[in-house]
Formats: structure tokens, sequence, C-alpha cells
């Protein structure tokens, strides 16, 4: 008879080899690494949109539209060279401000005007000087497209685009709401944005300065226009707004100016303008009047009545420039 303590040497021996194994088994899951995420594809790296330079104004777009350029004959101060046209323009953007001496000094490193002062708009700087400024902007910025508005462009946007309430002046009736004229300037340049917008929240628009456009000067056409650029040459380039040294007729928005290209006075600066990417600045629509939509069966009368019309526009616009220039013979 067998003793009760008594085991077979085989069943000890299986179990500990079951506890060996299972010691091991949990050895070996502790040392086991823990199942990981599947590893995100890598994001392409974007380049960060360059900054801003120092006095960069908004650029508030403006929604394209038709509009009457130009003014009525009954309109007090009206010039003869502001014949009533309708007008299209695509939309494009345009300055909150003018230009100011912070922003012309960051790129052109010198800073011309007689009235100094960071927020002063930028002023005796010619139509030429303003190309050579947006070619550096355009260069510093790219993508931007940077460049002055065309005459259509600047009228349309001071008299409030779509959202126009048809005043005189760019926001306002009374001149003294929304410019710095000669009536109140205390005969200098005053910082930006201090008057009354207009109803697009473009400021500065009358008064001030006056603000070169991209066009050559030259007599308005009588048929619709689409985008248009004015003539192809010429021997002046348009300003508008009126500036401080300006009686009121001046500041109006329909009233236009004219200086040679290389011309540099102590009222005269820009506003930067620009398109969307689809539709760059040689507007490559052409006008009615290019498409061969032109007035047929005129008369060698009437032919003549329109070019003493022209005449006598001319002569008033000269007339404009010649009571600009003596204002500011004492500056």
């Amino acid at each position: 008879m067998k003793p009760a303590s008594f085991r077979r040497p085989g069943r000890g021996l299986t179990e500990v080899m079951e506890k060996l194994h299972e010691m091991v088994e949990a050895i070996r899951a502790e040392k086991k690494p823990a199942p990981t995420a599947p590893a995100k594809p890598a994001q392409p790296k974007t380049a960060a949109p360059p900054t801003p330079p120092p006095g960069l104004p908004d650029m508030v777009p403006v929604k394209g539209g038709t509009f009457t350029m130009g003014s009525p004959k009954n309109e007090e101060g009206r010039y003869d060279a502001e014949t009533q046209h309708p007008v299209t323009l695509s939309d494009f953007l345009i300055g909150k401000y003018p230009v100011t001496q912070q922003l012309w000094k960051e790129i052109m490193g010198n800073n011309p005007p007689h009235f100094k002062g960071d927020d002063l708009p930028v002023e005796q700087v010619s139509w030429d000087d303003v190309q050579e400024f947006l070619k550096k902007l355009n260069a510093r910025y790219p993508g931007h497209h940077f460049r002055l508005p065309t005459e259509a462009e600047w009228e349309y946007a001071a008299r409030g685009g779509n959202l126009s309430k048809g005043f005189i002046y760019a926001g306002s009736n009374k001149l003294d709401e929304v410019a710095w004229y000669s009536g109140n300037s205390g005969s200098k340049t005053h910082p930006v944005g201090q008057k009354k917008a207009n109803e697009l929240g473009l400021f500065d628009m009358s008064g001030n300065v006056w603000e070169w456009c991209a066009d050559w000067y030259g007599d308005y056409p009588s048929q619709p226009q689409a985008d248009p650029t004015g003539p192809e040459s010429g021997a002046h380039r348009v300003s508008r707004g009126g500036s401080w040294s300006d009686v009121p007729l001046h500041c109006r928005v329909a009233c236009r100016l004219y200086w040679l290209p290389g011309a540099r006075y102590g009222h005269l600066g820009f506003r930067l303008a620009a398109s969307p990417a689809v539709r760059w600045f040689a507007h490559s629509g052409p006008s009615i009047e290019q498409t061969g939509a032109t007035q047929g069966g005129e008369t060698e009368q009437a032919s003549e009545g329109r070019a003493q019309r022209r005449r006598g526009g001319a002569l008033r616009s000269e007339t404009l420039r010649s009571e600009t220039l003596k204002g500011l013979a004492d500056f």
C-alpha cells in the first residue's frame, strides 16, 4: 500500500514545467511593445504669406457695376471736360487711404514731401515716381498686383460704387465733413482717415491731396464704355479729388485735373488699387467704342460742333490748372 504523500515524479515535473511556461509568457508579454497608431502622412509645407509692409492701407473690395461718369450740366462749378457717359466696371480693389509717408519710406528709402509725418499722405511725387514705387512694392510683395486706379475706377469708388447716394463730394454734400480743403486745412496736409468716410468706407477721396490716376488725360467719349483706361497716349496724366489748397468746386467727385508725368507738387499724391488675379491691369475687354459701336451719319456741322466743345473743355481744364497753380504760388 502506497503512502498518502506519495506522488509520481512525472506529475510534479509537469506542474513545475507549466508554472515555468506561464512565467516565461508573462515576461514576454511585459517586453512586447504596445501597438502604435499608423503614421499620418506628412503634410506639405506651405510658405507663410509675406508680412504686409508698415503703413500698407487696407484694400477695400469694390463690386463692379454701371454708373454715369461725369457731371450734369446744372452742377455748380462744373467744367466742360466732365461730359456725362455710362461706364461699366469689373470688380477691383482700392486703398482705404491715400499712400502715407510711412509706406513710401519703407519701400523707397526716401521721403520727398514738404509736410513731414508718417501718417500724412505722401506728396511731391510724380506719376513717374509712383511707377517706380509700384515696381518695387510688387517685387517685394508679389501676388498683390498693386497699381494706380484708372480714372473711371477712381470716380466710381469716390461716388460710393453701387452704394452711392449721389453726393457731390466723396461721402457728403457738406465738404467740411469729408475733406481737408482751402477752407479748413490751415494750408497743410493732415493725417489720413480723420474725416468721415464715403459709402464704401474710403477716406480722403475729396481733399487733402490730389491723387494720380493711371490714365492719360483726354476728352470723355459720349458712348458707353466698359473698363476704360483712357487714351492710348497723351502729354498729361490725370489727377483727381482736390487738395488742402483747393476751393470746394475742385473737390467734387467729377472734377478732373492733369499734370505732366514728371510734375511734383506739395498737394499731389496717390492711392493704391489692385485687380483680382483673373483680370490684370491691362483691362483686356475692349470698350464699346473700340469694337466699332460708333455714331454713324454725323454731319460736318455736327463734327465741327463736337470739336468746338472739346476745345472748350480743354480750355476750362487749363483754367482749372491755372487756378490751382495760382493758389500754390505762396506754397
